[in-house]
This record gives structure tokens, sequence and C-alpha cells, in this order.
């Protein structure tokens, strides 16, 4: 074979080879009815900054599925206040890139943004386009048509989502008052994501719980989860539903949403 031949197999392989992945994080959940019929559901923790690699694996769990439920859709209304703080936060960071004049650190910042964000543009924001894992799914979702159910408004998200976007602004106000310091901040953050990729990928459940959410974080997480888990109940006990949120909300603050599951008599087992 010419090697323009097999330049582009193996191009092609590396193309296609990650649409075979299988998601790492994904459970059973079963639920018995009072007439002995079992409902049999699935949830998939999700990472919303990871590549949209599993589209094969996401079909083969939708074959029995009756609808899916993620933590927000793009038909929810919009809210102005979370599309603000977030174009606030990109705005910061290319304030930053403006006046750094340190061309590496510079480089690993908004490499670091992109992992962060995804490469969302502002409009992308206001459509509330789903980023990573979840935009994967729900696609998938959609083009078998399993009707897709949210599990917050963007207003009940809101909270959290200061929480998360002030502590990145003040860290990028600080790079630029004192860049020496942010090198060892950025090479923190930059180890930090990728101990998490690793974990998620291949599919530790240990490794990533120790991935710690800030203690200011902590109780809004423990909330969304209470709130996304009985709203998510009412399809569980009902029809065939996949559960598609943010890793953290599984594998994370106590009571996650497995956990509440169990207590409402919902069956959890890992598969995969």
């Amino acid at each position: 074979m010419d090697t323009d031949g097999q330049y582009w197999i193996k191009r092609l392989r590396e193309i296609t080879t990650p649409l075979q992945q299988k998601l790492p994080f994904v459970w059973e959940l079963a639920y018995e009815k009072p007439d002995g019929k079992k409902i049999v559901s699935c949830a998939v923790a999700t990472k919303h900054d990871e590549p949209k690699t599993y589209t094969r694996d996401i079909a083969r769990l939708l074959e029995s599925i009756k609808r899916a439920c993620f933590e927000i859709t793009p038909d929810i209304p919009t809210h102005q206040e979370t599309i603000d703080i977030q174009l606030a936060t990109l705005d910061a960071y290319h304030a930053f890139r403006e006046s750094c004049a340190d061309s590496d650190l510079k480089t690993k910042v908004m490499q670091l943004a992109a992992r962060i964000f995804g490469i969302h543009t502002p409009e992308e924001f206001r459509a509330g386009i789903l980023p990573g894992v979840d935009g994967n799914i729900m696609d998938v979702a959609r083009t078998q048509s399993i009707p897709c159910y949210a599990l917050e408004t963007h207003e009940e998200r809101y909270p959290y989502l200061v929480k998360v976007h002030q502590a990145l602004q003040i860290g990028l106000m600080l790079a630029r008052l004192k860049p020496e310091f942010a090198k060892c901040d950025v090479e923190m953050l930059e180890r930090m994501l990728n101990e998490a990729d690793a974990a998620y990928q291949s599919g530790d459940e240990q490794a990533l719980r120790v991935q710690k959410i800030r203690p200011a974080q902590e109780p809004l997480v423990i909330k969304r989860n209470q709130l996304m888990a009985y709203r998510s109940l009412e399809h569980l006990v009902a029809v065939p539903t996949l559960i598609a949120v943010g890793y953290a909300h599984f594998i994370g603050p106590e009571p996650s949403m497995l956990t509440l599951y169990q207590e409402k008599g919902i069956k959890v087992k890992r598969i995969q």
C-alpha cells in the first residue's frame, strides 16, 4: 500500500476509534412497581469539558430508553444573569491574554480556558448549547426522537455558577497583578484537570472522588442533587429513562443523586 494510503487509514482509525469508546461511568437504576413490573433505567456521569467521543456507546444505551433527563436543555428560557457571569469570565480571560507578557503563560491559560469552557462563543452561551458528554448524549437522543427533559432551571443553578465563576475571575485578576504567582496556580490547575481527565476516562471512581469541590460550592451541589433527584424520580418510576448529569452529582458530596435514589427504593448497580 502506498504511503498516502497508509497515512489516511491511520488518520481514519484515529478519528473513528474514539467513537467506539465506552462511557466510563454508567449505573443501572431498577425500580419495581407495586404490580411487580420492573422498570430499568440508567444513569450516566458526564464530564462537561470531555470531547464528544462516545457516540456509539450512547446509541447502544439508548436502545430501550423512552426519556432522557439532563441538568439543563436548550429549550429552557435563557437567564440573563447566567449569560452575563459566563461572559464576564470570558472577558477576564481575554483581558489576561491581552496584558500578559509571558507568551508561554498566556498560551497555557488560554488552553485551560478552552478546557474549562469548551470552545464556546457568546452566541452559543445564549443558545444554551450543551458541551461535552452531555451534548453528545442529547445529540444522539434527539436523532432517535427521545424526549429530553431539564432537571433544573437557569435560575436554580445560578447560585452555584456564581461561586464557580467568581473564583475563576478572582484567580485571573490575581494572575494579572502577580504573574510570578500565576505560573504556580496554572501548573496546579493543569495538574488537577489532567488528574480528573485521567480518572474519568479510566472509570476510576476512587480517584475521581479525590477531586475535591470547594467548600463554598459543596452545599450548593448537595442542594442541586436533591432537586434533580426528586424531579427525575417521576420519570424513573414511569418509563425507562436515562439520567445524564455531571459526575460530581453521582461521585461527590453526599447525599449524591444515587444515594437519594436508593432511599426511594431504586436499586443502583454500576454496570460500566
